[in-house]
């Protein structure tokens, strides 16, 4: 079953000209799995955390069986277009929540200043012209003991997203299918990179 309207918790009440970054959850989550696990984030960041429409016995789901990919990505675009006033809009997810970050960024990238993606994949290797005009900037964090994702998978991802966007990858030694505290920090040092007009590296 889905839920018509996403459920939203923001890191605090957002303010005019505050950075905008969206989080999205991953499989069986909730919208607080994300809560605090970025601490180093700018100041000026405010978080939106989803909740995913697809009610699971445990947590909730971005997209499965009936309620496709699609759905889950115009579910999003229409809750941004409730949003307004901020410099920039970023998006970061994790898990099935990062394929969903990618999928986000494919369809409409001129509506996000950068997407991070972790222990995620992209959903489908065709070109996407639109973004490999644009090339956001895009971080992209795998653990090399990840028994979720196949490391193809995680291969195929980084090459489609170096060929469409300005790639930061990262490998993490010891690392499953969760977000250690060293991928937080480089997220943070890569988001506080982008929104200070700087290359955040590869």
């Amino acid at each position: 079953m889905s839920d018509d309207d996403l459920s939203v918790s923001w890191s605090r009440p957002p303010l005019p000209g505050d950075d905008l970054l969206i989080l999205l959850h991953g499989f069986e989550g909730t919208e607080h799995d994300l809560d605090d696990r970025f601490p180093d984030l700018p100041s000026s960041v405010v978080t939106a955390s989803l909740r995913a429409p697809v009610r699971q016995n445990t947590g909730h789901a971005w997209f499965l069986h009936d309620y496709g990919v699609r759905d889950a990505v115009d579910n999003v675009f229409a809750w941004l277009d409730t949003q307004s006033g901020f410099a920039t809009v970023g998006v970061l997810g994790l898990s099935q929540g990062g394929a969903m970050a990618l999928e986000l960024i494919r369809q409409a990238p001129e509506r996000f200043t950068y997407a991070v993606q972790l222990s995620g994949i992209i959903l489908g290797l065709d070109a996407a012209p639109r973004l490999a005009k644009l090339r956001p900037p895009v971080f992209s964090g795998h653990g090399d003991l990840d028994e979720i994702v196949p490391k193809a998978d995680v291969i195929a991802t980084n090459e489609w997203l170096v060929t469409h966007t300005r790639l930061t990858v990262r490998d993490y030694v010891g690392m499953g299918h969760w977000i250690s505290a060293a991928e937080a920090t480089d997220v943070c040092a890569f988001i506080r990179a982008v929104l200070g007009g700087h290359d955040p590296g590869t």
